[in-house]
């Protein structure tokens, strides 16, 4: 019996590399941050990367410096985990820097994301001041915009609150591009002007909503804007299943992304892993299909729905051998899902086996008549048989366990799983195909030799080949 089960929840598991350098110290850096004890950091246990804590480092006269701890508030910036969309204009060669691309963007939001149940019960709260709680507004730029005139509402915004936030960007770029205007976390200096530490809404614009040359751009006199991301409050890692929804019902339309002013490009909703996964079982209906089209072209070429059924069963015996020896003997606890390619190998490879030796058998049994028969057929078909499918197996097996000295795990399980499928396809098929073929000679195969049987063999009997 095995312990746990050998297939991994995450399905991009094997795909990275190891042994490298970069991989040892990447793996080195995760072990540290999931390390149980303090002993080799003053950061309190937790993880490093979700902390809910800033420093804020703030300079003082003659350069002193104090710190201090600062609560992150109740809607957290953008981050890089939430959800993020990519919007440009409908039409080329115009600007997202005016009120009705800005509304546009912020309407389109809200149609596609916000409206949807599955937001509503997974987005960021906040409390009211009159203590009602409500999901945290998304970071667009209309929004930041509207923050920065003094305003709740996206909607809301003018052209004229537009013209004055490209002033306040033009003014405060400098400060970005320098260094000196950076996050909350990070303000080391007293020379910035109020309106670009307001809110950390300018550092916000430029370094997570629009281009990263726009604070040049705007700087030097330029300023048009071509595309611009938006940022939803849901946690899409924690609850991938409720962005799935989002995604499924309002994102898969391309004409519904859209609206005639702007258009939706590009998103990323941390759905790699639940969207692999999908793709992946569905996959496997053409794996099904290869199926059924390997049956029925072994059908037709043999005439027997009896050797069809048993060369089907010969490879789905061969894929359960060769997972019995992989996760049996071989020890390998994972099965990736790379491993399923092996089954179109069997197929393919299984089904010419199946040709070969069928070919054979006809050819032998033209050769022999009489109460032996049977078994001379047999014992001939059997003998030339065998070191043609030997020589094959052994030639491919051998390419894929060479390909096992790679370093990424994927295609070294893959080569293993698949080497040994074969292997155990070349077993079955010496043994458990002629034995199936027996059964169809003595029950079904009825030919007009006189030999104790009647009828006509569905299977047409060719003179042997000079080479046999």
């Amino acid at each position: 019996m095995t312990s746990g089960s050998p297939f991994p929840d995450d399905p991009r598991l094997g795909f990275e590399l190891r042994n490298t350098e970069i991989s040892d110290r990447y793996l080195s850096f995760i072990n540290f941050i999931n390390a149980d004890t303090d002993v080799l950091s003053p950061v309190p246990r937790g993880n490093l990367l979700s902390r809910r804590e800033a420093l804020i480092v703030i300079d003082g006269p003659g350069d002193a410096k104090r710190t201090k701890r600062q609560e992150q508030p109740q809607c957290p910036p953008p981050d890089g985990l939430q959800p993020a969309i990519v919007f440009v204009p409908s039409e080329e060669e115009t600007s997202l820097l005016d009120a009705d691309h800005l509304i546009s963007i912020c309407a389109q939001e809200e149609r596609l994301i916000r409206a949807h149940p599955s937001f509503l019960d997974r987005c960021s709260m906040m409390t009211n001041q009159n203590g009602s709680s409500t999901c945290c507004p998304s970071w667009s730029l209309g929004y930041v915009v509207a923050l920065l005139n003094n305003k709740s509402l996206c909607s809301n915004i003018t052209q004229e609150d537009v013209y004055a936030a490209n002033d306040i960007l033009r003014n405060c770029a400098p400060f970005y591009t320098s260094g000196a205007l950076a996050n909350n976390n990070a303000i080391r200096t007293t020379e910035i002007p109020p309106q670009c530490a307001q809110g950390n809404l300018v550092f916000t614009i430029f370094n997570f909503l629009v281009p990263n040359s726009l604070h040049e751009d705007i700087g030097n006199g330029r300023g048009s804007l071509t595309f611009t991301l938006s940022f939803s409050p849901i946690d899409c890692i924690g609850s991938s299943e409720s962005c799935l929804f989002i995604y499924d019902d309002n994102l898969r339309d391309i004409d519904a992304l859209n609206d005639g002013t702007t258009k939706v490009v590009a998103m990323d909703f941390k759905l790699k892993i639940p969207l692999f996964d999908e793709l992946l079982i569905s996959d496997f209906r053409f794996i099904a299909l290869g199926v059924v089209v390997a049956g029925l072209i072994i059908w037709i070429y043999t005439g027997s729905l009896l050797i069809t059924t048993g060369s089907l069963l010969n490879m789905g015996f061969s894929i359960t051998l060769a997972f019995f020896f992989y996760h049996m003997v071989f020890r390998i606890p994972y099965f990736l899902f790379p491993n399923f390619s092996a089954m179109i190998l069997v197929i393919g490879i299984g089904a010419d086996d199946t040709f070969v030796y069928v070919d054979l058998w006809k050819s032998s049994k033209h050769k022999f008549n009489g109460e032996m028969r049977r078994i001379d057929a047999l014992y001939e078909t059997t003998r030339h048989a065998m070191l043609t499918l030997f020589v094959t197996t052994v030639t491919t097996s051998t390419a894929l366990y060479t390909t096992a000295s790679t370093k990424i795990i994927a295609a070294k399980c893959f080569a293993i799983f698949g080497g040994t499928a074969l292997a155990g396809n070349f077993i079955y098929t010496v043994t458990w195909l002629p034995a199936i073929i027996v059964l169809h000679d003595r029950y079904f195969d009825l030919d007009n030799s006189g030999a104790g049987m009647q009828g006509s063999s569905p299977l047409t009997v060719y003179p042997c080949p000079d080479y046999i």
